[in-house]
């Protein structure tokens, strides 16, 4: 699961631009280690590249660029890699989504597989659930063509979408996208931004098996990003759909499980955008990170907790320029059986 940090933080640096690698075991930029019965404290560590290999997934043949992207590891352990397959260099350049799927760990990919295109309209954040009955779940944003984040746009006219499309067969086949805006998006908010990255279920908790998304809502128009707000976006049924033998699930199926996608309250305090989440410790607590808004040059990001799932947060105004990140710094946890303790990557 530590490749999908690595993934994001190679991609996010400009000399990674049009290659996208994957490094599984235990190699990762820094670390916040904590002890499970605690508060997590922030710190800067490396971690040992000694089992670490690379592979490469996408590379610079194509005239666009291989961006945003995200990493699913379904129940029969394949290994499925997302990316926004852009036209040109910018955040919304006819973006189709794009799939490569690896059968050996991620040593080795498969051809490219193209999951959704829009033509000139703009797919971005492609942001995948694997849900323990091997249920993908895919939610990404649709911008209009020449519609733009920093556009001009009406407080909930929802201008960018938000879709969703399901696969019940590893990623080989997805249903039709459908339209969640209106119930993702917070009735002031200009757009919900989702992701990017991976979404998870928690494990533990009054709220385990509730599906998570970290995103955020632009509250503040056009070229100001000051009013980001980090917003969860959940769903409460996704994990007790059953897969069946050889049954693929149907658009009317899919069409009852997106019912359930809702959002939580937002933090007004949080000024993040590109949000990435965890769970953390055996009550199912969820921290999230963001890059921050106002002036994302400066680097550093700010975090926050929930005890509910991801619903409420505690709005604490924590921050830290630790890691000195002008970009997303994408997080996992894993677990450390030799102390009993939880880390979450960067």
């Amino acid at each position: 699961m530590v490749a999908t940090v690595a993934i994001e933080q190679l991609l996010k640096k400009r000399k990674y631009m049009n290659i996208l690698r994957t490094t599984i075991t235990s190699l990762a930029l820094v670390v916040s280690a904590m002890s499970v019965a605690s508060e997590p404290t922030i710190d800067s560590n490396l971690l040992s590249a000694e089992n670490a290999f690379t592979s490469r997934v996408w590379t610079a043949d194509y005239l666009g660029q291989y961006r945003i992207p995200g990493l699913a590891q379904t129940k029969h352990n394949i290994l499925l890699a997302f990316a926004e397959k852009r036209d040109a260099q910018g955040d919304q350049q006819g973006n189709d989504i794009v799939l490569r799927r690896s059968l050996d760990g991620g040593r080795t990919w498969g051809n490219e597989q193209e999951i959704y295109s829009l033509g000139d309209d703009a797919l971005n954040n492609p942001t995948v659930i694997a849900t323990e009955n091997n249920l993908l779940a895919m939610i990404f944003n649709v911008y209009p063509e020449g519609v733009h984040m920093s556009d001009t746009l009406v407080a909930g006219g929802n201008s960018v979408k938000v879709k969703i499309m399901y696969s019940t067969d590893n990623g080989s086949n997805w249903t039709a996208p459908i339209d969640v805006t209106e119930q993702v998006t917070p009735q002031a908010a200009y757009l919900t931004n989702i992701g990017p990255g991976n979404g998870f279920i928690i494990k533990n908790g009054s709220n385990s098996g509730r599906a998570v998304i970290a995103s955020f809502a632009k509250f503040s128009n056009g070229r100001d990003f000051s009013d980001s707000r980090a917003v969860t976006v959940y769903n409460d049924e996704l994990n007790n759909y059953q897969t069946t033998g050889a049954h693929k699930i149907t658009q009317a199926e899919a069409l009852e499980l997106s019912q359930y996608w809702t959002h939580g309250s937002n933090n007004p305090l949080s000024m993040s955008n590109e949000i990435s989440m965890v769970e953390y410790g055996d009550a199912g607590k969820l921290y999230y990170m963001g890059r921050i808004a106002p002036d994302n040059r400066t680097g550093g990001f700010r975090y926050d907790s929930s005890d509910d799932g991801g619903i409420t947060w505690n709005a604490r105004d924590k921050s830290t320029t630790v890691f000195p990140y002008r970009t997303q710094s994408g997080a996992w946890r894993f677990d450390n059986s030799a102390d009993n303790s939880v880390s979450i990557v960067h």
